[in-house]
């Protein structure tokens, strides 16, 4: 049992960096970026900032909500619990990579 809580407490604490790190992003006055090594795009390349950053921003939140709700579902089944966690890490990533993409391409001015 005491593993299980620790990995609960771990889960908890990467998920809610997630959300936070997401809502400094919704909130954020400056272009915000998606951590892959690239700089952030300036403002002027941006058609709406604002919407660019909410967007980021809840892509984040979202991220750390489904995390964290997997961690629960080992309390459920450990084998179902550890195939949601390897999903929603490995798939989630997968996916923000992808969308992170298509709002390059709907919000980035053409050069």
């Amino acid at each position: 049992m005491a593993e299980i809580i620790i990995y609960l407490i771990i889960v908890f604490l990467v998920a809610l960096i997630k959300v936070s790190i997401g809502l400094s992003q919704y909130k954020s006055k400056k272009p915000v970026g998606f951590y892959s090594g690239r700089k952030p795009p300036e403002e002027k390349d941006l058609k709406d900032m604002a919407s660019w950053n909410r967007k980021h921003g809840a892509m984040l939140i979202l991220y750390g909500v489904l995390m964290a709700v997997c961690g629960l579902l080992i309390l459920v089944d450990e084998i179902i619990g550890a195939a949601a966690m390897g999903i929603e890490v490995f798939g989630g990533a997968g996916v923000m990579i992808w969308y992170h993409e298509k709002l390059e391409c709907d919000y980035l001015r053409k050069r």
